[in-house]
């Protein structure tokens, strides 16, 4: 992270089925436009389109969030760091980290060998 304000989000069904909205925790959107604009993400290497929706009493992230979940996969567990780069009253950017809820390949060769990792910890 760069030192800039961001949140973090554990992906839950929620977020995933119909609507499929996030909403933007309240220590971020006092400094976001209270209106709807359009906002990018990034990751390394891909940016998705979007509409920030800051108008009503739960700004979210709207249009276009199905195809940011579905382009990355993303599944209940799964986090996402969203950090906010630049913003003005005509778009939004954040960039995205994306933390998915996977046993590293290290653990689960360790748990392979010796059982369960509840058994016997690391």
């Amino acid at each position: 992270l760069t030192g800039k304000p961001f949140f973090e989000v554990v992906i839950t069904k929620q977020n995933i089925q119909r609507p499929s909205l996030l909403y933007v925790p309240k220590q971020l959107y006092d400094q976001l436009p209270r209106r709807q604009i359009p906002m990018i993400i990034r990751s390394t290497d891909k940016i998705w389109d979007m509409q920030y929706v800051g108008n009503g009493d739960h700004p979210r992230f709207g249009h276009g969030w199905k195809n940011f979940l579905c382009d990355n996969d993303l599944r209940a567990g799964d986090g996402c760091v969203f950090e906010l780069m630049k913003f003005n009253e005509k778009k939004i950017e954040f960039r995205m980290i994306l933390l998915r809820n996977e046993e590293p390949d290290e653990l689960r060769a360790v748990a392979t060998s010796r059982g369960s990792l509840v058994d016997h910890p690391i």
